[in-house]
C-alpha cells in the first residue's frame, strides 16, 4: 500500500501539510484510488461516508498528539463494517505527523467486534482519559525520561504506550493492531508494535 503509486502522492501531501494548522484526510479504495482531500478541524478529521473505501489517512498538526485518538478508533470500526464479514480485517487508518512520525492501525477483530458503538458521551470520556494518560506518561517524576524527548515532547515509546492504554480502556485490546513506519533513506520499513512481558511497547520488524 505504501508503495502504491495511487496512494503515495496523497500520503506525501498529508506529510507536507503536517506542519500547518488544521488536519486533513483522504480515504482510499481497495486498489489505492484516493478520495478528494477532506478538510478537518484543529485536531480531528471526520471522514464522513466511508462506503466503497477500505481505509483512510490523516495528518496531525504540530500541537496535536502524534497518535490515533479515541475518535479515530471509532472511525476505524466503521471502515471495518464497510468491508463486510469476510474481509473485515482489511480496514486501516494511517496517520502522519511532523518529525517523521508515521503510524498505521489495522482492525484485527471479528465482524461482531466491529459492531461496538460509542456515544458522544463515551468518546468525550475517553478523550479525557487519553489526555490524562498522556499527562502521566510525560511526568518526569513518575516516569523519568522513558516517554519524552530531550525537549520534553512525547516520544515514540510514549505515544505507543498511550495507544495500548487507551485501547484497553475502550475494550479494544487485541482488536486493533499498531504499526510504525520508519524511513531509512528512500526505503520504508514497517515495525509491528507489541507489548513485552513488562507491558512496554516493543517494535518487531515485519518480514
Amino acid at each position: 500500500m505504501l508503495e502504491n503509486p495511487k496512494t503515495k502522492p496523497a500520503i506525501s501531501f498529508l506529510k507536507a501539510n503536517s506542519s500547518a494548522g488544521r488536519e486533513k484526510g483522504v480515504m482510499f479504495k481497495a486498489d489505492g484510488t484516493p478520495s478528494a482531500i477532506i478538510q478537518g478541524g484543529e485536531h480531528s478529521v471526520n471522514f464522513g461516508d466511508k462506503s466503497g473505501y477500505q481505509g483512510g489517512y490523516h495528518n496531525h498538526t504540530p500541537t496535536g498528539t502524534p497518535m490515533f485518538s479515541p475518535g479515530d478508533f471509532d472511525q476505524l470500526l466503521n471502515f471495518a463494517l464497510g468491508q463486510g464479514n469476510l474481509t473485515v480485517t482489511n480496514a486501516y487508518l494511517g496517520m502522519v505527523a511532523r518529525n517523521g512520525m508515521h503510524y498505521i492501525i489495522r482492525f484485527n477483530g471479528s465482524y461482531n467486534d466491529a459492531l461496538v458503538t460509542f456515544s458522544d458521551t463515551d468518546l468525550k470520556k475517553y478523550r479525557r482519559d487519553y489526555r490524562e494518560i498522556k499527562k502521566n506518561l510525560m511526568d518526569p517524576e513518575k516516569n523519568g525520561s522513558n516517554y519524552i524527548n530531550a525537549d520534553g515532547s512525547i516520544n515514540n515509546k510514549g505515544v505507543e504506550k498511550l495507544f495500548f492504554e487507551i485501547t484497553q480502556n475502550m475494550n479494544l485490546s487485541n482488536k486493533i493492531s499498531l504499526q510504525r513506519i520508519e524511513n531509512n533513506g528512500n526505503v520504508q520499513s514497517v515495525q509491528s508494535i507489541n507489548l513485552d512481558a513488562n507491558n512496554q511497547p516493543i517494535p518487531v520488524p515485519c518480514s
